[in-house]
């Protein structure tokens, strides 16, 4: 597994924090964020529940299980990723580079990344914890996403389906992406792409 440094933040200072982005996940790296993660996620969850939540209100992501994900890692051009620190996973990703091309002109039908997955642990998601651990997870992994589709040569292509909520939706409008609104092919969930020109200029701000 081969490792790089970045810089997340911790919520309530909002000092800069240092981590690790791991670009080569294993089955097994997801089964140990798993058995940490879903025990968050339940009681999360119930907490809600108990405070009056409408389970339609739930987020919709409190059903994802990383290790049932583990066996697309074996797929071709598949690949995992993980931001580290303090001990625990903070982060992860799953892309692939293969079986998606461009949907926004004049990019139309040309390669890119397409990120399956994407989540942050949840002690680091508002839905799931009034008072985040740590920011910018969620940036650092798009950013990685960015830059595995400039070595591949697609010029920063990424796309990807959100989940219908708000705040997901606001995440990848912040960062440049276009929605493309919802795609029947995928239970209706929202589709959204970094045009070329918008992510690198997504990339040149973190920098």
């Amino acid at each position: 597994m081969s490792r790089s440094p970045v810089e997340i933040v911790e919520c309530q200072s909002r000092r800069p924090i240092a981590a690790w982005l791991h670009d080569e996940l294993g089955a097994l790296d997801l089964l140990d964020a798993e058995i940490v993660w879903m025990p968050q996620r339940l009681k999360a969850v119930a907490r809600m529940l108990r405070a009056g939540v409408a389970e339609a209100d739930l987020p919709q992501h409190r059903h994802w299980n990383w290790w049932d994900k583990a066996y697309e890692l074996k797929m071709l051009a598949t690949g995992g990723f993980g931001i580290h620190c303090d001990g625990q996973w903070q982060g992860l990703m799953m892309t692939t580079t293969v079986g998606h091309a461009a949907r926004l002109k004049p990019q139309l039908g040309k390669p890119l990344v397409y990120v399956k997955y994407l989540e942050s642990a949840p002690w680091n998601v508002k839905a799931f914890a009034p008072n985040p651990t740590y920011g910018a997870v969620g940036t650092r992994l798009l950013e990685a996403a960015v830059r595995l589709s400039l070595a591949e040569g697609f010029a920063g292509r990424v796309g990807l389906h959100a989940l219908p909520n708000p705040q997901t939706e606001r995440f990848y409008q912040r960062r440049g992406l276009i929605g493309l609104g919802p795609d029947s092919d995928m239970d209706n969930l929202p589709y959204y792409e970094f045009p070329a020109a918008a992510a690198m200029a997504f990339l040149n701000e973190g920098e």
